[in-house]
């Protein structure tokens, strides 16, 4: 499904930055390349306020939750419990588009300010996708943010990754974690080789192995543990 400011040529990106979640939230779900390329969460939910949007993911068998409406009303009366994440890729604003083109449910400079703050405001982790603009840096300058370039047909474009958390212990998605095709790919070559190592050595060295892991990486040890059990 092709729309206007997707993340079709990015998705991997915005995935590989996502922390460990138990509920899933996509506020402006337009096309959703992110939503139909992450490792489904125990729960998902897709926010659209176009029909027609909504409609397509009908048809097409959404693998989420879907919610015909205003995504700012939503998210206000949901009960959050802190085992979310919610990914917004709202409208972008009118200064930074490249040319005339509207969405049909757009958003007013004062729009994007009240969800912005309304997601400062969440008890849960929170990504937000945009390009510089003045209004966003003023409200999400104290967020961590990361920067990539989207290709697309008009040369590509810079995206702003903007996160309301510090790089995560574990990664919803780590095969989708780093900055291009070749940092993933050596990734997997190095794991690869890890694992033909271990999977080598007799019980005694590989209890050793287990051992210096959770002694050295405890916080990641723990929290996997706690997701297992």
């Amino acid at each position: 499904m092709a729309y206007v400011g997707g993340k079709g040529n990015c998705f991997t990106r915005v995935i590989g930055a996502m922390p460990r979640h138990t509920v899933y939230i996509e506020t402006h779900l337009g096309g959703g390349a992110v939503m139909r390329a992450k490792r489904p969460a125990p729960r998902q939910i897709g926010i659209d306020a176009d029909e027609r949007v909504i409609a397509c993911w009908r048809e097409r068998g959404a693998p989420c939750e879907l919610v015909h409406g205003d995504a700012i009303a939503f998210l206000k009366q949901f009960q959050f419990t802190g085992g979310e994440l919610v990914y917004a890729d709202p409208p972008y604003p009118a200064e930074v588009r490249s040319g005339s083109y509207r969405y049909r449910h757009d958003y007013r400079e004062e729009d994007h300010a009240e969800l912005l703050e309304l997601l400062a405001s969440l008890s849960c982790h929170v990504l937000i996708s945009g390009q510089p603009s003045r209004l966003y840096n003023e409200k999400l300058i104290a967020w961590r943010c990361m920067e990539f370039g989207s290709g697309g047909r008009r040369g590509g474009r810079r995206e702003l990754l903007w996160a309301n958390f510090s790089e995560p212990l574990t990664l919803h998605e780590p095969a989708k974690a780093g900055a291009t095709f070749r940092d993933r790919e050596r990734s997997k070559r190095r794991l690869s080789t890890i694992q033909r190592k271990v999977e080598r050595m007799g019980a005694a060295e590989r209890t050793l192995f287990v051992e210096w892991l959770a002694a050295t990486y405890p916080g990641h040890v723990k929290r996997l543990e706690n997701e297992i059990a």
